[in-house]
Protein backbone atom coordinates (compact mmCIF):
# COMPACT_ATOMS: atom_id res chain seq x y z
CA UNK A 1 0.00 0.00 0.00
CA UNK A 2 3.02 2.18 0.98
CA UNK A 3 4.43 1.41 -2.66
CA UNK A 4 1.23 2.27 -4.17
CA UNK A 5 0.81 5.29 -2.39
CA UNK A 6 4.35 6.89 -3.24
CA UNK A 7 4.25 5.62 -6.95
CA UNK A 8 0.92 7.72 -7.34
CA UNK A 9 2.49 11.06 -5.16
CA UNK A 10 5.17 10.66 -7.68
CA UNK A 11 2.93 10.08 -10.78
CA UNK A 12 1.25 13.19 -9.93
CA UNK A 13 4.23 15.25 -9.67
CA UNK A 14 5.80 14.22 -12.57
CA UNK A 15 2.32 14.89 -15.13
CA UNK A 16 1.70 18.06 -12.97
CA UNK A 17 5.46 18.85 -14.47
CA UNK A 18 7.16 19.57 -10.80
CA UNK A 19 10.59 21.29 -10.67
CA UNK A 20 13.61 19.74 -12.55
CA UNK A 21 15.46 18.68 -8.99
CA UNK A 22 12.26 16.40 -8.28
CA UNK A 23 12.02 14.82 -11.19
CA UNK A 24 15.82 13.97 -10.98
CA UNK A 25 14.87 12.67 -7.54
CA UNK A 26 12.35 10.24 -8.85
CA UNK A 27 14.54 9.34 -11.45
CA UNK A 28 16.94 8.33 -9.10
CA UNK A 29 14.77 6.36 -7.12
CA UNK A 30 13.24 4.84 -9.78
CA UNK A 31 16.86 3.57 -11.56
CA UNK A 32 17.15 1.71 -7.98
CA UNK A 33 13.91 -0.32 -8.67
CA UNK A 34 13.55 -4.04 -10.41
CA UNK A 35 12.99 -3.20 -14.34
CA UNK A 36 9.93 -4.81 -14.34
CA UNK A 37 9.30 -2.30 -11.08
CA UNK A 38 10.07 0.67 -13.42
CA UNK A 39 7.79 -1.04 -15.71
CA UNK A 40 5.05 -0.90 -14.09
CA UNK A 41 5.32 2.69 -12.64
CA UNK A 42 5.54 3.62 -16.06
CA UNK A 43 2.19 1.92 -17.04
CA UNK A 44 0.83 3.59 -14.30
CA UNK A 45 2.43 6.92 -15.02
CA UNK A 46 0.46 5.82 -18.62
CA UNK A 47 -2.48 5.36 -17.24
CA UNK A 48 -2.91 8.57 -15.47
CA UNK A 49 -1.44 10.68 -18.05
CA UNK A 50 -4.15 9.70 -20.08
CA UNK A 51 -6.88 9.94 -17.45
CA UNK A 52 -5.40 13.72 -17.42
CA UNK A 53 -5.52 14.12 -21.09
CA UNK A 54 -2.22 14.35 -21.74
CA UNK A 55 -1.38 14.74 -25.79
CA UNK A 56 -0.91 12.22 -27.76
CA UNK A 57 2.77 12.82 -28.14
CA UNK A 58 3.32 12.55 -24.47
CA UNK A 59 1.51 9.14 -24.19
CA UNK A 60 3.61 7.82 -26.97
CA UNK A 61 7.08 9.13 -25.42
CA UNK A 62 5.54 7.35 -22.00
CA UNK A 63 5.17 3.80 -24.65
CA UNK A 64 8.21 4.16 -25.91
CA UNK A 65 10.01 4.23 -22.99
CA UNK A 66 7.88 1.34 -21.55
CA UNK A 67 9.45 -0.61 -24.99
CA UNK A 68 12.82 0.95 -24.02
CA UNK A 69 12.96 -0.52 -20.83
CA UNK A 70 11.84 -3.33 -21.70
CA UNK A 71 14.29 -4.13 -24.35
CA UNK A 72 17.34 -3.61 -21.12
CA UNK A 73 18.44 -0.15 -22.56
CA UNK A 74 19.85 2.21 -19.56
CA UNK A 75 17.32 2.60 -17.33
CA UNK A 76 18.08 6.02 -16.00
CA UNK A 77 19.20 7.49 -19.38
CA UNK A 78 15.49 6.52 -20.47
CA UNK A 79 13.62 8.03 -17.68
CA UNK A 80 15.70 11.12 -18.20
CA UNK A 81 14.70 11.76 -21.72
CA UNK A 82 11.06 11.18 -21.14
CA UNK A 83 11.08 13.45 -18.26
CA UNK A 84 12.79 16.62 -20.20
CA UNK A 85 11.05 16.01 -23.02
CA UNK A 86 7.33 15.43 -21.72
CA UNK A 87 6.79 16.57 -17.78
CA UNK A 88 8.96 19.66 -17.70
CA UNK A 89 8.60 23.61 -18.20
CA UNK A 90 11.78 23.66 -19.97
CA UNK A 91 10.49 22.61 -22.97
Amino acid sequence: YDETLNYLNSINKIVNKTDLVELMQITERLNEMERTEVIDFLKQLLWVARDKECPAETLEKVQETINLVSQNVNTRLALEVLFLQCFTHLV
